[in-house]
């Protein structure tokens, strides 16, 4: 095999594991950001990662959890008996969870000396969680080209509409 098989090999093998663990992770870890102020309420949260017929369940106490094949979308739903309180805690959680993850991964970045392979993991964890945190916290309502979320409110534009 010859050097630019090897390196064309390496960068197909970390965008299949970007793809098809971290992304996942990180909006895994953005919904279970909306989900903790929930169940610290006492409240019910379900988090559905993915779309598909037959989703794997788990329940923990007062989170439900939904997993289909196709991890292409997720939210996270809850009553809509939470108090406003709740609602907005919330909705800022979800962001706000992508942000420090982000910025951990570049304190982590410029504090440690790490491995070029731990290094390019980390910022390219710092840019999916920043461009999460960005894109879910402008107001507005989701483009066309958003897929299962077109047309969907951001997490910005219900915490505005919440404060009116």
């Amino acid at each position: 095999m010859d050097k630019v098989s090897v390196v064309f090999a390496g960068y197909f093998l970390g965008f299949a594991i970007i793809g098809l663990l971290v992304m996942p992770l990180m909006t895994f870890l953005h919904e279970l950001g909306h989900a903790l102020p929930i169940l610290a309420s006492g409240n019910k949260a379900h988090i559905v990662m993915g779309t598909g017929d037959s989703p794997l369940t788990l329940t923990f106490n007062n989170l439900k959890i939904s997993l289909s094949p196709t991890i292409s979308t997720s939210f996270c739903y809850w009553e809509e008996s939470l108090t406003q309180r709740t609602a907005l805690l919330a909705l800022i959680a979800g962001p706000l969870t992508s942000l420090l993850i982000s910025m951990t991964c570049i304190f982590v970045y410029f504090r440690f000396s790490t491995s070029a392979e731990l290094s390019g993991l980390l910022l390219c964890i710092a840019g999916i969680t920043f461009f999460q945190f960005l894109f879910t916290a402008i107001p507005m309502h989701y483009p066309s080209f958003m897929g299962a979320y077109a047309g969907a409110p951001s997490d910005g534009y219900q915490i505005l509409q919440r404060l009116k």
